[in-house]
């Protein structure tokens, strides 16, 4: 059983218990009350039996109206009394029934002393005869007010007695309620000690040993709850750290050789942004300095005054500046180009190749032409996941390289697909020219660097290395009855 659910049915038995005592609270308290009202009532009706017969012996005194309708109207409030009270006794209590009928006789007893006074008055009755007739309607309200004090005293205690019942039992009932809420709540403080507490402070000891170095530190619960699979987890955690531990030390060696590969990598970036530097300085120096003495030349022959030699002369040095500022402008074009080259992919799509080079060879078809090249291209050149504009800088550089420099009197440009092995797409591309110098070969993909077989900027070929590496994947170039340049790239993965 988990430990949500042994917390919900304490909960639930916790909220049982409390809905109980509540409700047994108001019941009782509902009896209480209504035990109070009976009570009350017994109490009145004792009270205004006393006055009645007070009014009643003082009528018989002193034969006053205002006596009478004093005593007829304590009878009504005493009827409306029983009948309040009626409501709150069962109907077939004796007692209330007993009192009731009392109270009927006693007005029918009443209305024939008042009716024998006005006979004697009116001398419907002699003296002797409403005397005799009065001792007698006079004893039986004495009678009948005795045995009425006696029900209602009765009726009083009974109330009473079911007032100190309800009090008792609503006291007994609260200290059990309290007495069980206790027990629920030390249950609950147990159920959460030892379900919960123990086990996060053997979890919080079990963490203090493994910061201080001891992997060897196991938590023992054996549960089958939540604690118990933390407890295991942590166990799984640590087994699994020591695991590591071992394995970081073991290559620690290797750990330092790899450093010393990045710091040659390092190295190698270094050197070749210095290669960058001095290429670029180089380069760009030698058309900006034909410039700048093109534009002095210019000023020279503005002070002669021979117009025709004047315009002969500016028209020669403006075209040199254009050439070598165009010069200068690819130099930088070029520049920009190879550090774009190795960024990582903008957008990532599914690149068909066959369609591509279809696409560059298109757009090349007039040099091509011009040139007599046979293309001999693989049908199905695969697809890879990459950044298209990429992919076409790397076949366009190679393919435009295998076209222009080919010196074979009957060209062939070759594009084969050689499959995919061990996650990387491969590829060939050839030509059947009298290949590079071996000594070149070696430097055909550093930025600006332009061999025997070409007057170029020197960046295409330095495009081509950024982006495949970029990729995680590798190229290379010798010579097979011509150049052959093959490369492996992989399917572009963020990771």
């Amino acid at each position: 059983m988990t430990i949500r659910t042994r917390l919900i049915i304490a909960v639930v038995l916790a909220l049982l218990l409390a809905v109980g005592g509540i409700t047994s609270a108001l019941v009782t308290r509902g009896n209480v009350s209504r035990s109070s009202l009976r009570n009350s009532l017994a109490r009145h009706v004792v009270s205004d039996l006393l006055a009645l017969n007070i009014l009643r012996a003082d009528y018989q005194l002193n034969r006053s109206e205002q006596t009478r309708v004093q005593w007829e109207k304590q009878q009504n409030g005493l009827s409306a009394l029983l009948d309040r009270v009626r409501t709150l006794y069962p109907k077939n209590d004796q007692v209330v029934a007993r009192l009731w009928a009392a109270n009927a006789q006693r007005l029918n007893l009443f209305e024939e002393l008042v009716a024998n006074f006005h006979a004697m008055s009116a001398g419907a009755v002699s003296p002797t005869g409403g005397s005799d007739a009065e001792t007698t309607i006079v004893g039986k309200l004495l009678v009948l007010a005795q045995s009425t004090k006696d029900e209602s005293d009765a009726l009083a205690a009974q109330s009473q007695a079911e007032l100190t019942n309800a009090q008792n039992l609503s006291a007994i009932l609260t200290i059990v309620f309290i007495a069980l809420l206790g027990l629920v709540v030390l249950l609950m403080t147990l159920l959460v000690s030892r379900t919960v507490l123990y086990p996060l402070r053997e979890l919080e000891q079990g963490a203090d040993a493994v910061a201080g170095g001891d992997l060897d530190y196991r938590i023992d619960i054996e549960r089958d709850d939540e604690m118990g699979r933390a407890a295991d987890a942590f166990d799984d955690m640590t087994a699994s750290l020591a695991v590591s531990t071992e394995e970081l030390e073991r290559h620690r060696d290797s750990l330092e050789e790899l450093v010393e590969n990045r710091t040659e990598e390092l190295q190698r970036a270094n050197d070749e942004l210095d290669a960058y530097a001095h290429a670029v300085s180089h380069d760009l120096k030698t058309p900006l300095a034909a410039a700048t003495l093109a534009n002095a030349m210019l000023k020279d022959v503005a002070q002669e005054g021979d117009v025709d030699a004047l315009r002969q002369e500016v028209t020669e040095n403006a075209a040199s500046i254009e050439r070598n500022l165009a010069r200068a402008h690819e130099f930088v074009t070029g520049l920009l180009k190879v550090a774009e080259a190795g960024q990582k992919p903008v957008k990532v799509t599914a690149v068909q190749i066959s369609g591509l080079v279809s696409e560059l060879l298109e757009e090349r078809k007039a040099s091509t032409a011009a040139a007599g090249v046979t293309l001999e291209i693989d049908d199905d050149l695969g697809t890879i996941l990459a950044d298209r504009t990429q992919i076409y800088q790397v076949f366009a550089n190679l393919i435009n390289n295998s076209i222009r420099h080919n010196d074979s009197p009957e060209p062939v440009t070759l594009v084969s697909y050689l499959g995919e092995e061990g996650g990387f797409h491969r590829y060939k591309v050839c030509d059947n020219g009298s290949g590079i110098p071996d000594e070149d070969l070696g430097k055909l993909f550093r930025p600006f660097f332009r061999g025997s077989r070409t007057s170029d900027t020197g960046i295409g070929l330095s495009i081509v290395d950024k982006i495949v590496r970029a990729y995680g994947g590798w190229i290379k170039v010798y010579n097979d009855n011509g150049v052959c340049f093959e490369f492996a790239i992989p399917d572009w993965n963020n990771d």
